[in-house]
Order: structure tokens, then C-alpha cells, then sequence
């Protein structure tokens, strides 16, 4: 009874051991130096359609993929090119049934042959979540109406796959080289539902790197697949490396325990320029940073308000990666027009008369009781908001400590008095957004684009139905400017017109947001011989801020890992334990 005892105690604990997280893993594992990338925030799911951030988007941009893909080995590059399509396929005469053939040398990382079946398997679980309100990107693929856009897909053969669309739309073939419609090996458990992060083992893709392990808080770790179609990666294996914020991030770079990051803060510019070991560039791309300004809770004069008390030269001022923002279409995209009559810039003297001139009882009261007009001093008016009867309070609301200070600082000097409600973390501030008894005013946002396109940058946070609308806006002639938008010609004077129309019924008539920022990244990687970044890197460059690591020649000197090759924490654990328990087994019998 006692050798039965202790040798099921000794496979007990040895069990135990093995299935702890991060303890015991592949031998090999140990002798590999991992490409690692920092990042700010933990992935929210790992399936492409219960997944809308940035985290996320980057570890499914690199493990799983879609029919179309940008062209990240150009720099600076938004042209679109086929991935698992063999090209881009062909439209019939009214451009609503498009046919597609399939590449016919990929597999999936279990080996299994891809084919049209999983193309029609995933783009109808797309369509059926998204027409649920299921899918976290669910807008992106409704029409106006509410149907999708998608009318049907078949397999028109074995690698060719045929989707009929239910009207013609200029965003369907901008939405395939988005993640958020990438392909998994079909899995009937999950038709009507996401997977979750816990089940991670459920995805199987068709990408570089394979989903490997994941610790919230800590680390997502991708390892390469060998039998990739387009060659072996370079890379052996990728940490998504979790920093508390950006400036524990910035400080672990330039103490070179990162290969790259996405941007580092401006504090740390001079000492990033001056590092031998790290390539710093500065990359003006497609996100833009704004404050939402909820048209339910805030009057329209406080909001015209802010829009011109704001200096919009402040930021480039004091940052290197900081071009100005004043409208919802960013640099270098089709519409952007930021000398549309109408669109803020800076003026206090404005911003105090849309104050003065208000209407609202409170408003006037605050003015009436500071004795503001119109030739009060700054002095006066920062009195005023800082003093027990501000002209106007209001709160700000974000999820992480940034550009509260700035334009709590400006909105002084219209007399407003801006409250920070800090929500601490992401799924709290999520929850504080879709809660229609929270009365949010100013709400810090950003937006990168999911499709190279102008409509994108609004529809998703200014439309009736968007799903990121935290600004309150449900305006019947803005909904329907934004859908017309999508059956325009690209580059025609209709569309660009269309596009002046709508910037200037969000911004200028609606005041829906304060935009400041055309976001910039100050892009980091190490060129350390020893932390293995050769070439390639300049797939890092792309203007939609992705970052995809497949192109990049890594191939480190020497590996960094103390210890004895071959052998970790859990080998060592288990086989004290086990010794131990030989030793027991002995002394007892």
C-alpha cells in the first residue's frame, strides 16, 4: 500500500507541476531568444471576431490570416495584396458577386489542407455573429438597413470561392485585408459563439507563428510553424511582453530588454536618438486622438468651447511625433481637408464668446456670477474655473493617465472646471461607456482605421449604429451621408464633397469632438547584433500602425538565458520532487 501511495503522490505532484503555466514547457524552448515586442495592455480574445484592439489585432495579424493583406515589406505601403487568394479576384458586371481563387499550398498548423470549405465556414460565421451583434466588430459588416453585406458565399471549386454580396458596397474588398475577418480551421463548437482566451487551443490557423501561451498580465507567447507555406520565419518565437504603461515600456527598451516597440514616450526622446544600439524613426500614420464630447451631456456651447480654446500647436511643440489634428480624416488619406471653412483652431476670444453667448441657465449663472466678458483677462477666467462656482464643471473620463492635464489646463481659460474620472483599466472603462446612467461629457478617444478608408475613421464612432459611438450621436442625416459615402467612387468629386459634407456636420455644426492629434509613433527597434534584428524591420513602417513580424530577418548571436541548455524551473522542480520521493520509497520499504 505504501509503494501504491507514494508513487501515485510522485505522479500527482509531477502532473501538478507540468500543468502550471510557464513552469514546465519544451526543452527546447529554453535555448531560444525570443523576438520580444512590449506592449500596454493585455489581448482581449485571440478569435478575429472577438477581437477589436490593438493587442489583440497585432497577435491574430501574425498567427492567423486573411484572403487579402496590406503590403508590409513597402514602407509606408497601404496597397493591398492577395494572402490566401491567389490574387484579387474578379467582379461581375454590377460588382456584387465576387470570385476568388485560392492559394493551393497552404496548410493549417495541424497539417490539414486548406480549402474553399473553410473560406465558406468562416465568412458565414461572420456574417451569422455579426447579424447577431455577437461579432465585436459586428458593424463593420451590416449595411444601413441592418442586413449584411454579405448575401452568400459558396465553393465555387475546390480552391476558388464565390461571394455574393446583398448590395454593392466600395468597403467589402477594403474590409478583406482586415484581421478581424481571418481565417480558423473550421470549428462547429463555435459557429454561434467566440472562443475565449482560456481556450486558446481551439484556434488552429494557417499563419507564421502558432498561439502558444498566454498569462494575463504577464505575456502572449506565438512559436514559429516550421511548415510555413511562404517559408520557415526567422523568428523562433514572440512575446507580447505586458508593461504597466507606457513609460515602464519605454524604460525597459532603452535598458535593451525589448526588441522593438510601437512607441516610446517623449520624455525619452533625446536618450533613444542617442542610443548606438536602437533605431528610432519617426512614422506619421493613420491614427488620429481626439476627445469625444457626448452631445446628450454637454452643451453645444461648452463644446464649441473647447474645440477653440484648445492650441492645436501645442503638442507638435513639445514632441517630434506630434503633427496637429482638427478634423476625422487623417494625413495622406483621401478627404483630408484641413482647411475646410469651419473646422477649429485655436482662438480663446471665440471659445469665451460661444460661453458669453450661451443660453443655458448654468452657463449664464457662472458667467453672471465671476462678472466674465468679453475683455475679462486670462486671469480672470482661470479664477473662475479654479474658484467655487466654475462658469461650467464637467468630467473626463479615460481608461489610462493621459492628456487629462492638457486639456484640463485649457478649458480654464473658458471657465470650465474639468473633473478626472480615471477609470483605471480597459474593461472598467468599457463598461462605464455602454452605461447610459454614467453621463460622460468629455471621454478621451482614438481611432486607427480598419480598412484604408475615410469613412472608417467615422461611421465606427459617429454613426447611429457604430460601435464605438461614444459621443451620443444618433443624427438621422449623418447616418445617412455616411452610408452613401459607400457607393461612391473612390477619388471622385462626388465623394470628396460628400466627404467635406459630413466632417463639417460632425465637427463644425454637431461639435461631436475635439480632434488634436494626427498620431505619430516614435518607432523603436534593437539593432544589438545579440538581440538578432538583421533586416526587415521596415515591415514596421507601415502607415496603419500593424505590426507584423513574419518579413523580419532575426537571427541573435547568443542566447542571453542563465542556466544550464535544455533544462528550466520545471524540470528542476520535478525532479527534486521526485527524488525526494525515491528517497521515501526507500526509507520505507
Amino acid at each position: 500500500m505504501r509503494k501504491t501511495t507514494t508513487l501515485l503522490l510522485v505522479t500527482f505532484l509531477v502532473g501538478i507541476v507540468s500543468a502550471l503555466p510557464g513552469v514546465f514547457v519544451a526543452a527546447q524552448d529554453e535555448d531560444v531568444v525570443p523576438f520580444i515586442y512590449g506592449v500596454t495592455s493585455d489581448p482581449s480574445s485571440f478569435d478575429p471576431c472577438g477581437a477589436y484592439d490593438t493587442t489583440s489585432g497585432n497577435i491574430i495579424l501574425n498567427t492567423l490570416e486573411s484572403l487579402y493583406n496590406y503590403d508590409y515589406r513597402v514602407e509606408g505601403s497601404s496597397s493591398i495584396r492577395p494572402q490566401l487568394a491567389a490574387d484579387l479576384g474578379t467582379w461581375n458586371d454590377d460588382n456584387t458577386v465576387l470570385t476568388i481563387p485560392l492559394r493551393q499550398d497552404v496548410t493549417f498548423w495541424d497539417g490539414s489542407q486548406f480549402t474553399a470549405d473553410d473560406v465558406v465556414w468562416n465568412f458565414n460565421r461572420l456574417t451569422t455573429l455579426s447579424t447577431e451583434g455577437l461579432c465585436e466588430h459586428s458593424s463593420l459588416w451590416l449595411l444601413a438597413d441592418g442586413k449584411p453585406m454579405m448575401k452568400s458565399i459558396v465553393a465555387s471549386g475546390t480552391y476558388e470561392v464565390q461571394i455574393t454580396l446583398n448590395k454593392y458596397t466600395n468597403a467589402w474588398e477594403k474590409l478583406m485585408p482586415f484581421w478581424g475577418c481571418s481565417i480558423i480551421k473550421p470549428n462547429d463548437a463555435y459557429v454561434n459563439s467566440t472562443i475565449s482566451l482560456d481556450e486558446m487551443d481551439q484556434i488552429v490557423g494557417t499563419g507564421p507563428f502558432m498561439l502558444n501561451y498566454y498569462k494575463a498580465g504577464e505575456t502572449t507567447t506565438l512559436v514559429r510553424y516550421d511548415d510555413y507555406y511562404q517559408g520557415t520565419p526567422d523568428i523562433e518565437k514572440i512575446e507580447f511582453l505586458r508593461y504597466a504603461d507606457s513609460t515602464a515600456l519605454t524604460t525597459a527598451m532603452l535598458a535593451g530588454e525589448l526588441t522593438a516597440v510601437r512607441s516610446i514616450r517623449e520624455a525619452y526622446y533625446d536618450q533613444a536618438f542617442q542610443d548606438p544600439n536602437l533605431h528610432v524613426q519617426v512614422l506619421t500614420g493613420t491614427c488620429l486622438y481626439f476627445y469625444f464630447m457626448n452631445v446628450n451631456n454637454l452643451p453645444w456651447e461648452v463644446r464649441k468651447a473647447a474645440q477653440f480654446a484648445w492650441n492645436y500647436s501645442y503638442l507638435s511643440s513639445i514632441s517630434i511625433a506630434a503633427p496637429s489634428a482638427n478634423s476625422p480624416i487623417p494625413l495622406g488619406m483621401e478627404g483630408y481637408n484641413p482647411d475646410l471653412p469651419g473646422l477649429p483652431y485655436t482662438d480663446l476670444a471665440k471659445a469665451r464668446q460661444y460661453m458669453l453667448d450661451s443660453t443655458d441657465p448654468g452657463i449664464s449663472a457662472g458667467i453672471t456670477a465671476n462678472g466674465l466678458t468679453a475683455s475679462s483677462t486670462d486671469e480672470d477666467w482661470i479664477k473662475a474655473a479654479q474658484g467655487d462656482n466654475p462658469v461650467y464643471t464637467a468630467n473626463y473620463t479615460t481608461y489610462y493617465d493621459v492628456y487629462y492635464a492638457e486639456l484640463s489646463n485649457f478649458l480654464q481659460y473658458v471657465g470650465i472646471d474639468l473633473i478626472d474620472d480615471n477609470q483605471g483599466d480597459w474593461p472598467t472603462f468599457l463598461a462605464a461607456m455602454n452605461n447610459p446612467d454614467a453621463q460622460l461629457q468629455f471621454v478621451m478617444g482614438g481611432w486607427c482605421p480598419d480598412y484604408f478608408d475615410p469613412v472608417n475613421m467615422m461611421e465606427p464612432i459617429f454613426g447611429g449604429s457604430g460601435s464605438s459611438n461614444w459621443c451620443g450621436l444618433d443624427n438621422t442625416t449623418i447616418n445617412a451621408h455616411l452610408d452613401a459615402l459607400h457607393y461612391m467612387q473612390d477619388g471622385s468629386d462626388e465623394k470628396l464633397a460628400a466627404l467635406d459634407q459630413v466632417v463639417t456636420e460632425i465637427i463644425v455644426e454637431q461639435a461631436a469632438a475635439l480632434y488634436f492629434e494626427n498620431g505619430a509613433d516614435l518607432i523603436c527597434w534593437n539593432t544589438d547584433p545579440e538581440k538578432g534584428i538583421v533586416s526587415g524591420a521596415e515591415c514596421l513602417l507601415n502607415v496603419r500602425g500593424d505590426k507584423y513580424f513574419y518579413p523580419i530577418d532575426f537571427a541573435p548571436t547568443s542566447a542571453a538565458k542563465p542556466g544550464i541548455p535544455g533544462y528550466n524551473l520545471g524540470f528542476f522542480v520535478v525532479a527534486t520532487l521526485g527524488a525526494s520521493a525515491f528517497l521515501l520509497f526507500r526509507k520505507r520499504n
